[in-house]
């Protein structure tokens, strides 16, 4: 089983530690830890950029695109992407970021057909203890809440990244996985990916 994980920088690794931000080493990043878990029961990929969106254009569908070919035969495709979307304008807008991945499902769906997609509810974004961002705050769930909905109107998997978000940390921005956070989601990545493998 081929499994490619397609996210931004929480998929890539980013390091808010400074003075300059960098790249966790490979070794703390989930998708590796996760791969390592999983051993011969699945071969795991992923693509992961700082500052992606959810693709709207067809450019951005195209390189979506040309990672499935690279990869080739890709049995589940997992997406987790929103966050930059939903931090981008004045304010936050919720029925953007959900339009726009309704419409990259939909898309996925039909061109993909036999390919099964993972939606993966973004970590919560928890600026409320700064106040110019506090209007961004998505602990409330309202992000995963609405990804849940699309994942059931759609027939795909989902996993919530507000389920056990406690052993989830976050880094000092909010935004960001920490090192521990990105080894507690490999775990529980593993053991949700596992049960659906013997299921």
């Amino acid at each position: 089983m081929r499994i490619l994980f397609y996210g931004d920088s929480n998929t890539y690794g980013y390091d808010p530690r400074g003075p300059i931000p960098g790249r966790y080493d490979e070794d703390k990043i989930w998708p590796v830890i996760l791969s390592k878990l999983l051993g011969e029961q699945a071969e795991v990929f992923f693509e992961g950029r700082n500052g992606r969106r959810i693709p709207r254009t067809d450019f951005e569908y195209e390189v979506l695109a040309n990672e499935l070919s690279r990869t080739g035969n890709v049995d589940i495709l997992g997406i987790m992407l929103g966050t930059n979307d939903y931090l981008a304008g004045s304010k936050p807008n919720l029925d953007l970021v959900n339009a726009r991945m309704e419409s990259l499902l939909s898309r996925l769906q039909a061109d993909y057909p036999r390919m099964e997609i993972l939606l993966m509810a973004p970590p919560p974004i928890v600026t409320a203890h700064i106040s110019y961002m506090e209007a961004f705050d998505t602990s409330d769930g309202c992000l995963s809440k609405a990804y849940r909905k699309l994942a059931k109107e759609h027939g795909i998997l989902f996993f919530d990244m507000m389920d056990k978000r406690e052993s989830r940390e976050l880094a000092f921005d909010g935004v960001h996985l920490s090192e521990e956070g990105h080894k507690s989601l490999s775990v529980e990545l593993y053991d949700y990916i596992k049960e659906a493998l013997e299921g």
